[in-house]
């Protein structure tokens, strides 16, 4: 969020790095969605909050920095399963179907270039796992659905998409 840094003000959401949210706005929003493992959780929950009428101030005074990532460190080897799964859970649940697949092509056609780039240098495993990535999204669309229908959408996904600072 470098771009965000001289902005003060309401934004899109904030970054889980240093992030601040009201009890009773977590409580309202029904708390960060379990099914998110690592990666997204913090723009799920600031996207959920914005519709429940919360908005995020970015105060770019503040700072915060991950000294060491231990989670990471844990799952270095499915990082791209976990962040990019729950991206694209994130994309399918919080957004309209149109722009949920826009999203997930501009992902797809990222995400082609990393495992042809994976296959190169022999990290077969890395490839397998982002295809392992798409292919949980078929596991978890009954959950999908029931969690878009908790979503009352009150704000466009362009706010969301198109913020400039």
């Amino acid at each position: 969020e470098i771009a965000m840094k001289t902005h003060v003000g309401e934004a899109p959401y904030g970054s889980g790095v240093c992030m601040g949210c009201r009890a009773n706005a977590l409580r309202e929003a029904e708390g960060f969605d379990s099914n998110i493992r690592m990666g997204s959780d913090d723009i799920d929950i600031a996207i959920r909050l914005r519709h429940l009428g919360w908005r995020t101030i970015a105060i770019p005074d503040v700072l915060g920095f991950h000294l060491r990532s231990r989670t990471l460190r844990r799952f270095r080897a499915k990082r791209a399963y976990y962040v990019l799964g729950a991206r694209l859970y994130m994309f399918l649940k919080d957004f309209s179907w149109t722009t949920a697949f826009r999203l997930i092509v501009r992902h797809t056609l990222l995400q082609a270039k990393t495992i042809v780039v994976s296959i190169r240098k022999g990290a077969v495993c890395e490839a397998l796992y982002v295809l392992a990535a798409y292919l949980s999204l078929v596991g978890k669309f009954k959950t999908i659905v029931e969690e878009r229908r908790k979503i009352k959408r009150t704000v466009p996904d362009s706010f969301f998409l198109e913020f400039r600072a």
